[in-house]
């Protein structure tokens, strides 16, 4: 008596073009899917850093002006060392805002990982020094939209 051969069962992802062909085309396809929607969510975040550099950079252009006006009340005073102090931050300021200009986000944060590395006690003095300018403009822009509100903290 002769035995027929025995078959292992069917694959699942055997299909007519050999086995496990549409596997393959699933997972090809879901990595397209994936690589195009981290491309569009980079986009998007290249985006908004670009205008929120842009914010940042006219903001410290106005502080520097706001500084420089300063200044001269202070000559006016008769404070001149005031004065100079107020000057020299404009000038600092005004350098600082040149900074974004032509940066995008991977040099803006290659940068802040090269000041981490180098100058810590710098790094995060900066990082508490602009969360309590962040903090202080949240109050006041909360306090601003509270009617009836006179401003002071809220």
């Amino acid at each position: 008596m002769e035995r027929e051969p025995v078959s292992s069962p069917p694959n699942p992802g055997d299909g007519p073009t050999g086995p496990g062909r549409p596997i393959r085309d699933v997972r090809r396809t879901a990595r397209q899917v994936a690589d195009e929607a981290d491309r569009v969510a980079r986009e998007k975040l290249n985006a908004a850093a670009a205008r929120q550099q842009l914010r940042a950079r006219d903001e410290l252009r106005a502080l520097a002006h706001a500084l420089d006006r300063a200044a001269a009340s202070f000559d006016e005073e008769r404070h001149p060392r005031f004065g100079d102090w107020s000057r020299r931050a404009a000038r600092r300021l005004e350098r600082a805002s040149g900074y974004f200009d032509g940066r995008d986000l991977d040099a803006l944060l290659r940068d802040g990982r090269r000041l981490a590395r180098a100058r810590p006690a710098l790094f995060y003095g900066g990082l508490f020094a602009g969360g309590l300018v962040v903090g202080r403009y949240l109050a006041t822009s909360a306090a601003e939209t509270v009617p009836g509100h006179a401003g002071g903290p809220v």
